[in-house]
């Protein structure tokens, strides 16, 4: 599907179906080599179903997003392009302008997030797509890197007591 926008309302319209097959084989076989890659990683781990925790379960839950009329479940990190995906969402549901008026996007999980008795079943749910947002950590740490401390739009307490230790034993700036 692809997103256009019209008098700040966005809407999908389906993608040419030979583009949508094409890109749909590569994205499945992309996702079955990262699938592989993480089952050799954890059978080498010896990770099991049993080695996760309670709270890391708990965790998992309050990170995740269900649209039950899209049929998709959500993982939503923050920092990983989650402002703009639920930037997307508010404006599809018409009905969060709030969240979008007070730059409280971060807050859209909680109105999405399904209450911890159904967690079980839509995890399980054969009929939802799953989907994971993740960010490379590098990109996280140098865009951070970059908004705190190189171009912040004021001079912030970590820019003032870090950007001289930075300066100095990276560059040899004093």
């Amino acid at each position: 599907m692809l997103l256009e926008t019209d008098n700040n309302s966005i809407y999908t319209k389906p993608a040419p179906l030979s583009t949508l097959d094409g890109d749909l084989q590569r994205i499945q076989q992309r996702m079955e080599g990262r699938m592989d890659k993480i089952k050799q990683v954890c059978s080498n781990e010896n990770i099991t179903k049993k080695s996760f925790t309670p709270q890391a379960i708990a965790s998992a839950r309050y990170m995740t997003e269900v649209l039950e009329d899209h049929r998709l479940l959500m993982c939503v990190v923050h920092k990983a392009g989650s402002s703009t995906w639920n930037t997307i969402l508010a404006h599809h549901y018409n009905k969060f302008e709030e969240l979008i008026q007070g730059d409280n996007m971060y807050k859209m999980i909680s109105k999405l997030r399904p209450p911890r008795e159904e967690y079980d079943r839509v995890i399980h749910s054969p009929s939802l797509f799953k989907v994971f947002m993740a960010r490379n950590p590098f990109e996280r740490v140098l865009s951070g890197f970059r908004n705190r401390i190189v171009t912040p739009a004021k001079m912030s307490a970590q820019a003032k007591k870090y950007v001289p230790h930075v300066l100095l034993y990276n560059r040899g700036i004093r």
